[in-house]
């Protein structure tokens, strides 16, 4: 299954130039137009109280803010107050990823991953303009798709052709960008175009510069004394902005900056030809932290590069096994794919299986295949932070069975206090079509989770062999990460039939879902992408490029991305017109905590590693194990390190629980689990 269908707009990216004429003008100070407060535009949730923990409000900004008396935008923020008697003056306000994704849906999530720092300071969520509750760029399916009657088939059609291309970095890029343009004018943007305009809006002003200003608005109006930034993701792009604006303009007129946390950082000076490479740098890192280990570095010294060398001699010359068979490219890359998203349990491993492969021997490499085929159990104490394994599954459900007809019974208003299942039911006419829909709402709501769900479906859980109750459930436990949610799929998921189940899995698989799943990203994400990296959005330079990768056989679906994203802002006017390389990197003193997980495939750690080179005040920490977004998916490692930051920029802390979850590996004389 392609992880990268067309049309797909999860990709949690994005960088932009600062050339244009808004950050050029160093007299304009930002300002809100008017500001008001009172209900909370998403929901006062149920744990808060209305003016006394939270408090909402929204401000009007200039859409141009060169033009302040034309049209005005709407943008919705949230504070969530302290609950210290002497709680710290400054707040911390936190910018979410995408672009596109909106932090006031995410509410509900990002609130327990703020409890730290909410113990002794205020924290703003706000939403960015072009998101769900501040000026959404929202365009109907029904404006889009030119053709209603066909279109399923289509592209369910296009999804098979796709599909069957293996699009890698050898591709054609005439016939990469002939599927793509054939794809994208399914459900054409060009035709949001007049739609939006006809509301007032004007997508050249939906960019990473306005929403800067915005951010200065919003905070000097909120009037704190000053602020801490919290990026992540594409937020980390917006705070390193904000970072650059202020050093270059008036600090008498702009609001005091403390400190900085940006976390899976997507800086400004990278390529969009880069998103080739995002799945590879994660399993090479995995032999980078190999290598950093001492003993793992004895047993398997320069196994990066010898991964490499191993898997490019599979391009052309299978291995063949000592039964005979013949072992490809494309099996061991799955191993690696898996073990680098969803089966950590399998990550110990990988060095070993690249040197037996080395010598013709294949155990290891047997031993994963059967693991991630769920034939066989992988030991959990090879890890040191391992969740529990699918397996403890019984154990929850017998549990789940217990309490099964209260919940059973609390499922309605469930349904109705929660957006996500409320919008759900709506859409659904049975239980399959309800999972479905809830799986869509969710990723809707939280962003940052699509990639690892998208993943997951890369699993062998859902191979025709393994359509089970069981792993049903562990793909919603080890993906939803809103527990009240988590709770609605568990029991969904026991009241349905063995057909309801095989329905689901039906569903998951096909290509019609994949489409209804790209399609759930705001149009904004792809507006605010063109405006400010179009420029390096070109299919035939990235073919040119993709050769002088280190791992070029690695690449796979993702090379399409460039093609996809140039043919987007070409619908959308807002393709640049030749290539250009991206700008310089961000340069700040601002006392700066960044953060990247080591098998980040979104912001890989070399972007982490590539915006330190101009933060002269930074500390950088990867920590082991995790991807993208970890410390707002509920990490509390990350949430810990985060929480100390904020607490005192300028002091060490303590980060025992970074090292806590290095990888254990197995070396040459491990006893290896048995087959069955």
């Amino acid at each position: 299954m392609n992880r990268y269908p067309i049309g797909s707009s999860w990709v949690l990216l994005l960088v932009f130039l600062l050339s244009t004429s808004v950050f050029a003008q160093s007299e304009l100070i930002p300002e809100v137009l008017s500001a008001s407060s009172g209900e909370c535009i998403m929901g006062t949730p149920a744990d808060e109280v209305l003016g006394v923990t939270i408090i909402c409000g929204q401000i009007e900004v200039p859409q141009n803010w060169l033009e302040p008396d034309g049209i005005a935008l709407t943008i919705s923020y949230a504070i969530l107050r302290n609950k210290s008697f002497a709680p710290a003056l400054d707040a911390v306000i936190y910018f979410e990823g995408g672009p596109g994704g909106s932090a006031l849906a995410s509410l509900n999530g990002l609130k327990g991953s703020l409890e730290k720092i909410r113990e002794h300071r205020d924290v703003i969520i706000w939403d960015q303009r072009g998101t769900t509750f501040s000026t959404e760029l929202f365009c109907p399916e029904a404006v889009q798709i030119t053709n209603p009657e066909t279109y399923d088939q289509q592209e369910s059609e296009g999804q098979t052709r796709l599909e069957s291309m293996s699009v890698n970095a050898y591709s054609d890029p005439d016939e990469v960008w002939q599927i793509v343009v054939e794809f994208s004018q399914l459900a054409d943007r060009s035709r949001c175009v007049p739609y939006l305009e006809a509301k007032g809006l004007d997508l050249t002003q939906f960019s990473t510069e306005n929403t800067v200003l915005d951010a200065i608005a919003l905070m000097k109006h909120l009037g704190y004394p000053a602020y801490n930034l919290f990026g992540v993701s594409y937020g980390s792009t917006v705070a390193l902005a904000i970072m650059d604006y202020i050093k270059n303009h008036d600090k008498a007129t702009l609001p005091v900056i403390r400190s900085s946390v940006i976390e899976g950082i997507a800086p400004r000076n990278r390529s969009w030809v880069e998103v080739g490479y995002e799945q590879v740098w994660p399993m090479l890192q995995v032999f980078s932290q190999c290598e950093n280990d001492a003993n793992c570095e004895a047993a398997y010294p320069n196994i990066r590069q010898r991964a490499i060398d191993l898997t490019a001699s599979l391009q052309n010359l299978p291995l063949i096994s000592p039964d005979d068979r013949e072992i490809t490219l494309e099996d061991v890359l799955a191993i690696l794919r898996a073990a680098t998203s969803t089966s950590s349990l399998a990550r110990p491993y990988l060095p070993r299986m690249i040197a037996e492969l080395e010598q013709g021997e294949t155990a290891t490499f047997e031993v994963l295949q059967a693991a991630l085929a769920y034939t066989i159990s992988l030991p959990e104490q090879l890890s040191k932070t391992e969740t529990p394994a699918a397996g403890n599954l019984s154990t929850q459900l017998d549990q789940l069975d217990a309490q099964f007809e209260a919940i059973k019974d609390q499922v309605g208003l469930l349904l109705l206090t929660e957006k996500i299942l409320t919008e759900a039911t709506t859409k659904a006419r049975s239980r399959p079509e309800l999972f479905v829909a809830l799986i869509n709402g969710y990723l809707e709501t939280l962003s940052t989770a699509r990639p690892l769900f998208l993943g997951a479906l890369h699993a062998p859980s859902i191979h025709p062999n393994q359509r089970t109750r069981q792993n049903l459930l562990s793909l919603v436990t080890t993906t939803v990460f809103f527990p009240t949610l988590s709770e609605q799929f568990s029991t969904l998921i026991n009241l349905m039939t063995e057909d309801e189940i095989a329905e689901v899995y039906t569903k998951l698989t096909s290509a019609v879902f994949q489409g209804e799943l790209v399609n759930i990203v705001s149009l904004t994400n792809r507006v605010v992408n063109c405006n400010y990296f179009s420029n390096t959005m070109f299919n035939k330079v990235a073919f040119e490029t993709y050769p002088t990768f280190e791992a070029p056989h690695l690449i796979g679906p993702e090379a399409l991305q460039p093609a996809n994203y140039q043919y987007s802002c070409e619908q959308l006017g807002l393709a640049a017109e030749t290539f250009s390389p991206p700008p310089p990197g961000v340069s700040s003193s601002i006392r700066t905590l960044v953060l990247n997980g080591a098998l980040d495939a979104n912001t890989p750690v070399v972007y982490a590693e590539r915006a330190m080179e101009g933060l002269s005040n930074a500390k950088l920490i990867v920590v082991p194990e995790e991807s993208h977004g970890f410390t707002v998916l509920g990490d509390e490692c990350g949430q810990a390190l985060v929480n100390a930051f904020v607490l005192s920029p300028n002091e060490n802390f303590n980060q025992s629980c970074v090292d806590a979850k290095r990888i254990v590996f197995v070396l040459p004389d491990a006893e290896l689990p048995a087959l069955p």
